[in-house]
């Protein structure tokens, strides 16, 4: 009797483990389902930005809206090419902050360089605007925005041109990048998708140079 009572309590442990098992292994089943559920959300998610008096922009899963395009676009040539001595030391140091990690460092010195040099003549400051009948152009990686820019001395103009900005940029966990900015002042059609784009930090600041000289 003992021995038959001690083999049937075996049995039910064994059918407890089996079961306690089975739970186990559902449990883990819904944990990576539900694991594989969250990166997906988060792969698609979109920030919404609304800016005071502005509509909702989005950005996000490594694109943005066309709002976003324009405003950030808007604002990064008016850091670069519209600014007096008095001012482009903070622009520049606050454009820098939207530069990619990898590329903080060399656009850095360059803008120091030409902060330097803008300083060295106060009386001349530079204005951008945008000009004709689609200033703007995107795709996934570049961003082009054509305008005209005035020197001016003293506050009069003194020279005007056309230029296209070339933004090299990329979206990272919904956050906007730069990679580059080339200014262009040849005269012609969509220059931002014609050639290759310049080494990184560079030429954004040396192609700005040249309006503070």
């Amino acid at each position: 009797m003992k021995g038959s009572r001690f083999l049937a309590l075996i049995d039910s442990l064994q059918s407890r483990n089996r079961g306690l098992g089975i739970a186990l292994v559902v449990l883990a089943g819904l944990n990576i389902a539900n694991l594989v559920a969250l990166f997906a959300a988060q792969a698609h998610v979109q920030t919404v930005v609304v800016p005071i008096g502005g509509e909702g922009m989005q950005i996000g899963n490594g694109k943005a809206d066309a709002r976003y395009i324009r405003r950030t676009a808007r604002y990064i040539i008016n850091q670069l090419g519209t600014y007096s001595a008095a001012t482009a030391k903070d622009q520049y140091h606050e454009l820098l902050q939207m530069f990619a990690p990898s590329q903080i460092t060399a656009a850095g010195v360059y803008f120091d360089k030409l902060v330097a040099d803008i300083e060295r003549y106060p009386s001349i400051s530079s204005i951008v605007e945008w000009a004709g009948q689609n200033p703007l152009k995107y795709t996934s990686d570049m961003i082009q925005v054509v305008g005209v820019k005035e020197r001016l001395v003293n506050g009069e103009v003194t020279d005007r041109k056309g230029v296209h900005y070339c933004i090299r940029y990329h979206i990272e966990d919904a956050r906007f990048y730069i990679d580059n900015v080339q200014e262009k002042e040849d005269a012609g059609t969509d220059l931002c998708f014609i050639d290759k784009p310049a080494a990184p930090g560079q030429d954004a600041a040396a192609a700005a140079a040249a309006g503070g000289k």
